[in-house]
């Protein structure tokens, strides 16, 4: 079971970088795989020590009985954020943008 957990925990974790399960916190979410019952999986998302990183935590627990955890794994990777790269690409389109048109404007002044 413990090794079942350790390949568990690294799917979903590639799920995450991969973007098919989103980087945002959740609770314990149940596994919805055929012989999978019992199997649950939650994402823990930080903001990491540097500028536009984020801590990201996986966590796999199996429970058969009630309220006892009979095998779990966690892992943890640092990824960047997606939004500091959105922010970040937006401002570099925006500076440029400006400064073309700082050109344009030297440009037909000097046409005057």
């Amino acid at each position: 079971m413990q090794s079942q957990a350790v390949l568990l925990c690294e799917t979903k974790m590639a799920e995450v970088v991969a973007g098919a399960t989103p980087a945002t916190s959740s609770g314990e979410v149940p596994f919805t795989d055929p012989g999978l019952e019992g199997w649950t999986w939650s994402v823990s998302v930080a903001p990491a020590t540097h500028a536009g990183i984020n801590q990201v935590e996986v966590s796999i627990n199996c429970r058969q009985g009630a309220n006892s955890v009979d095998a779990g794994f966690k892992m943890t990777r640092l990824l960047r954020d997606p939004q500091a790269f959105v922010t970040s690409a937006t401002q570099a389109t925006k500076q440029k943008a400006l400064e073309a048109g700082v050109v344009h404007q030297q440009s037909q002044a000097s046409g005057q």
